[in-house]
């Protein structure tokens, strides 16, 4: 869908509503979610949704009890998915058996064509780029840590990181394909 002039200003008016009320959404999210390092993931994921789809919402409903409704469904969505996915393995054989899976996993060929395709791609982003990748995803800070670091709104700093997502994913998916193309 290509974005009107009147959808970029909705969206533009939701994502200065939720960077003005950071703090209440923060608050609502944890009383749900119980974790600050989730709260800002869950808020980095409405202000992604709002960069992707704000658009699209009805500017005659209320504000606040949208992104609220936004928000306790992205917050209901990781609970389901925690408990979806906790194991708790303490069996040694069960341990080792994940073990070897991950080994094989790590070192077959599709895996490692994705690791040199990212590799690549990675080194074709700007040094800040990479920096802030860096920063997320090797130094495990969170949002809000990093957003001081950089001087940059948490807000903004969740929408820069979902368009460098976006641009790996279409690189590797490039980079792949000709590899493919190359290897077939």
């Amino acid at each position: 869908m290509t974005e009107t002039p009147r959808n970029e200003q909705i969206r533009d008016e939701l994502l200065r509503w939720v960077a003005e009320h950071r703090t209440m959404l923060g608050a609502y999210v944890y009383a749900i979610v119980r974790d600050s390092d989730v709260t800002n993931d869950v808020l980095g994921e409405l202000t992604v949704v709002i960069a992707r789809k704000g658009g699209e919402f009805d500017p005659a409903r209320p504000i606040a009890p949208l992104m609220r409704g936004i928000a306790r469904n992205l917050s209901l969505r990781v609970i389901r998915a925690r408990a979806r996915n906790r194991i708790e393995p303490t069996d040694p054989v069960l341990l080792d058996e994940i073990s070897d899976e991950i080994h094989e996993l790590d070192h077959s060929d599709a895996i490692q064509e994705r690791k040199n395709a990212l590799r690549r791609c990675m080194e074709t982003l700007p040094n800040s780029r990479r920096r802030l990748l860096e920063l997320r995803y090797f130094k495990n800070f969170d949002y809000e840590k990093i957003s001081q670091l950089v001087k940059k709104s948490a807000n903004s700093l969740h929408v820069r990181m979902y368009r460098i997502h976006q641009a790996l994913a279409e690189c590797m998916r490039r980079r792949l394909s000709e590899g493919g193309m190359a290897n077939g």
